[in-house]
This record gives structure tokens, C-alpha cells and sequence, in this order.
């Protein structure tokens, strides 16, 4: 998507060949499973790479696993998270009032609650695919959440320069569009 809007796009598949002076924006992506991407990238150096760039006050984005990456740890298995956010992630089905894992679909997010800055986050209609969410969002500045038959959990969060959703903008046609369009604006 950030190809289709014009701007230029690096695949990096080793934190060796990751350059972040000529980087604005690093994306973390979300597939597989907690414990054993929490444990890859700490074992090659991964972790140590993110966190440099984060102090550079550059923009991280978090996809799915890649937000919740970004929180303290969580109940998929052991490992540590990065730490960005004081918050665990815990499963879907502790609270929920449905019996299915995981949450696939495309849902409605609730408008953002207000923030002082010009809001990242928006209303708008995303897919979703996942099993473990965000519950508590006490240290995030802008916070983005979702209703499902009475089970709330966050779907969008940041603090400055550090964002996470835990839906996939590029698998959600024109709200992700907008969603993209707006974070590289905004960076």
C-alpha cells in the first residue's frame, strides 16, 4: 500500500542491513506466534535495532503481532515484548462472550477518544485476524477500540512516536488507505 501512495519501500530482513538514517518509518509486521517471534528477535538483535531507532524519535509501526510486540509480554506463551507500553496482551477468549478463536473478519472500530493532538486514529471498518488483544491501555496517548458482543479491547494505540494496530490496515481496502495516508503524513 505505502508503494501504491508513492513512497519508497525497503524489505529488511536482517537488522545488519537495516539503515535508520535513511529511514523514517519502521514497520513491524504481524504474523506467528509470540513466544517464538519474541525470542527470534531478541536472538538476532532485532529487539536492540528497534529500540535504537525508537530512540532516534523515528515512527514504529506495530501490525497484529507486531503491536502487541510492542507491549511488556502476554499470555501467548512465555517471552519478553519490547516494552514500549506497560500492558500485557491477554487472550480473546478470557472475557469473551463467544466461543471462537481466532477473531477473523472485518469489523467496525469505534471513533478514537479525544486526544489533544490532530488524532492518527479514525472510525472506519478493518480486518482483523487474532486470537490475543490489548485490554488496557493506562500509558498510551491515543487509544482506538473495538466492541465485540459486549468484549472491548484496544485495536490502535500510540505514545509519541510508537503506534501499534491490531488490525491489518493493508488487508483493509480504504480505511487502511486512509489510515496509511494519514501516518505518513503525519511523519
Amino acid at each position: 500500500m505505502l508503494r501504491y501512495l508513492g513512497h519508497h519501500v525497503v524489505l529488511v530482513d536482517s537488522p545488519f542491513s537495516f539503515n535508520a538514517s535513511t529511514s523514517d518509518l519502521l514497520i513491524i509486521p504481524g504474523v506467528g506466534h509470540f513466544s517464538a517471534v519474541s525470542d527470534f528477535i531478541n536472538r538476532t538483535l532485532w529487539s536492540e535495532c528497534i529500540q535504537n531507532f525508537a530512540a532516534l524519535d523515528k515512527a514504529i509501526l506495530g501490525i497484529c503481532l507486531g503491536a502487541q510486540l510492542l507491549c511488556k509480554g502476554s499470555d501467548e506463551g512465555g517471552g519478553e515484548g519490547l516494552g514500549f507500553f506497560d500492558t500485557r496482551v491477554e487472550s480473546l477468549l478470557d472475557n469473551c462472550l463467544i466461543d471462537r478463536r481466532p477473531r477473523v473478519g472485518w469489523y467496525d472500530v469505534d471513533p478514537p477518544i479525544a486526544s489533544a493532538n490532530k488524532p492518527l486514529f479514525k472510525s472506519g471498518r478493518f480486518y482483523f485476524i487474532h486470537s490475543f488483544a490489548i485490554r488496557k491501555s493506562e500509558d498510551m496517548d491515543e487509544v482506538l477500540h473495538c466492541d465485540d458482543l459486549g468484549d472491548s479491547f484496544v485495536t490502535g494505540f500510540r505514545r509519541r512516536n510508537i503506534i501499534g494496530v491490531q488490525f491489518h490496515p493493508e488487508k483493509s481496502h480504504k480505511f487502511g488507505l486512509s489510515f496509511f495516508r494519514d501516518l505518513i503524513d503525519e511523519i
